[in-house]
């Protein structure tokens, strides 16, 4: 379930320009930060509790505290980028049910390029 067989790597590298990696990687300093404040470990090395338990102090108002503002920011960037990231690829809208995936894609059409997966070759749009 979840992401299974999305390719996590392709939707990062296209959707995560350089302002968003320094958020991200920003972002995950400050929950290592804030979990070694707390429970004495980066964030990876706690128990699922622990985790959880500083996770929802982001993700729900109601557990919000005031010295985690920075930390809210940097969750609700996740969760866009995240349901952005799976609901724009095939097993996301299966998911929803999105009927374009049987009237216009029968068959989901590959990359026209795959020997340039970062598409360099490609012009910016409006650009000759």
């Amino acid at each position: 379930m979840g992401g299974q067989g999305v390719e996590r790597r392709d939707i990062l590298r296209f959707m995560i320009g350089n302002e968003a990696q320094n958020r991200f990687l920003s972002g995950l300093d400050w929950i290592n930060a804030r979990s070694k404040s707390e429970f004495g470990h980066e964030f990876m090395d706690c128990p699922p509790e622990q985790q959880k338990s500083l996770l929802e102090e982001l993700a729900y108002k109601a557990k919000f505290k005031p010295t985690t503002e920075s930390g809210r920011e940097f969750f609700q960037f996740m969760r866009d980028y995240t349901v952005v990231g799976y609901y724009t690829t095939r097993i996301g809208l299966e998911s929803l049910g999105y009927p374009g995936l049987r009237t216009v894609w029968p068959s989901m059409p590959g990359c026209s390029h795959p020997d340039d997966p970062e598409h360099i070759h490609l012009r910016e749009p409006g650009k000759v």
